[in-house]
């Protein structure tokens, strides 16, 4: 019953164990599907508002890149090569009708301003007012970077005001440079696209010029905290000279997760543990219920000895084992003698204090393979089974004699009693437990008649 409350309990236990250690792994196998999705989700998202912005500033480039297709620019160059200075005059008026029309027609032009090679502003647009003439400016970085720039070229950055500079070169041929056009745009929808890509607290954009000096938008982390996700994009091409950096902080992308984790282990995980507290509680409950029935349909209440029922039982198995390995089994029938009178003398009480007191005997003097059971009142029996069996049955039943002879100390009352022992062998005698039963009864009976506290086999 115990080896198989110990099966059960390992059973359990490994069932368990396969389930707690699969779930987890079913758990964390799912968790990083679930990272991989959110960072490509992010991703996807940061790469798809990244080249939303490189559109609007290529677009924005390639709109105003048709300047240099004006007529009054084609005609400024004619003015150039003819060295005709009330041509130029013309072409200047020209000029001013055109940037004054584009500055009314697009909100977003904040100035429109034509510089020659020189390095001399002739011509500015701004707020709505036209001024001629305004000098040198060619000591200016952004002029002098913009009047090298070759035909076709652009040059895209933010000026000093922090709106978008476009810097146009106006070429009347490969060879003849007439200057540069400057369109400074508002940066408000370039802002708003940037603030787009915001989500507060959880992303952060920033945006860089070529020498890495903010331009807009704020980092409030380290770029190498590992904890921050960064995507960076330079806008290297014609069109612009910036840089971008979008960045995600990793903990707040993964909050659903972290809370998923957070729920799996401090709410799924002790969950299974008391399930399986319970599980085995019951189990373990169960089984203690049965091995206490078993106890008590199998043992004496009185002396806890083997009764007749698991007696029966425990020769079955033994006959059938030394029939198989050709062995014999002892057969001991002990019968107390000058037991009824204690009872008579001294009370039942007394007397079932004895009974207990021979149990303990008869258990210490027999063999550990040997079973010891009380088959009513004051009659007791004892398997013996082994290869040398039948030549231990002799000196066990002269040890018991000589115990039980012992007077024995019970509440103080100095008790004597012996026992009158039969004796017979399986198979030599018999091979079915009631007819040894009853050959041992027979030779125990001899005992007695002979004046008994001794011991006989059975004898035909």
């Amino acid at each position: 019953m115990g080896s198989r409350l110990t099966i059960t309990l390992t059973l359990v236990s490994g069932l368990f164990l396969i389930l707690l250690l699969g779930s987890t792994w079913f758990y964390l196998k799912l968790e990083k599907t679930m990272e991989r999705q959110v960072f490509d989700r992010f991703k996807t998202e940061a790469h798809s508002r990244i080249n939303d912005f490189d559109a609007l500033l290529k677009a924005t480039t390639r709109e105003f890149k048709t300047f240099i297709e004006i007529p009054a620019f084609k005609l400024l160059s004619y003015s150039r090569l003819t060295m005709n200075r009330a041509s130029e005059r013309s072409v200047i008026r020209h000029l001013e009708l055109y940037f004054r029309q584009m500055e009314q027609d697009r909100d977003s032009i904040k100035r429109i301003s034509f510089i020659n090679t020189h390095g001399h502003e002739i011509i500015k647009v701004e707020d709505h007012t036209i001024v001629r003439n305004l000098g040198d400016v060619s000591q200016r970085s952004d002029i002098k970077r913009a009047l090298l720039l070759p035909q076709n070229a652009i040059q895209a950055n933010i000026g000093i005001n922090g709106n978008y500079l476009l810097s146009l070169p106006i070429y009347a041929s490969p060879t003849i440079h007439l200057g540069v056009l400057l369109i400074e745009l508002d940066f408000s929808s370039f802002k708003r696209a940037i603030d787009n890509m915001i989500i507060e607290g959880i992303t952060e954009v920033i945006l860089l010029d070529k020498n890495n000096k903010r331009l807009y938008g704020n980092h409030n982390h380290d770029l190498g905290d590992v904890n921050w996700w960064h995507k960076a994009k330079t806008f290297d091409s014609s069109e612009a000279n910036m840089t971008l950096i979008y960045s995600g902080n990793n903990k707040l992308l993964l909050k659903n997760i972290t809370s998923l984790r957070s729920i799996f282990f401090f709410v799924v995980m002790p969950m299974l543990v008391i399930i399986f507290s319970l599980l085995i509680w019951k189990i373990f409950s169960h089984t203690r219920e049965e091995l206490k029935l078993h106890k008590l349909a199998s043992t004496d209440p009185m002396t806890g000895l083997a009764n007749r029922r698991h007696f029966n039982s425990r020769f079955e198995q033994s006959a059938t084992y030394a029939r198989r390995y050709e062995q014999e089994i002892g057969l001991l029938m002990i019968d107390l003698d000058k037991f009824k009178p204690i009872n008579d003398i001294h009370g039942h009480h007394v007397g079932d204090m004895v009974l207990k007191k021979v149990a303990n005997i008869l258990q210490k003097q027999s063999r550990d393979s040997s079973m010891v059971a009380r088959m009513g009142g004051d009659e007791f029996a004892i398997i013996i089974t082994g290869p040398d069996s039948r030549s231990g049955l002799e000196p066990m039943a002269k040890r018991i004699l000589e115990t039980l002879s012992v007077p024995m100390n019970i509440k103080g009352k100095s008790i004597t009693i012996g026992a009158s022992i039969g004796i017979a062998v399986f198979p030599t005698d018999g091979e079915q437990l009631d007819q040894l039963l009853i050959l041992a009864d027979t030779a125990l009976y001899a005992v007695k008649e002979a004046g008994k506290n001794d011991f006989k086999f059975y004898k035909p």
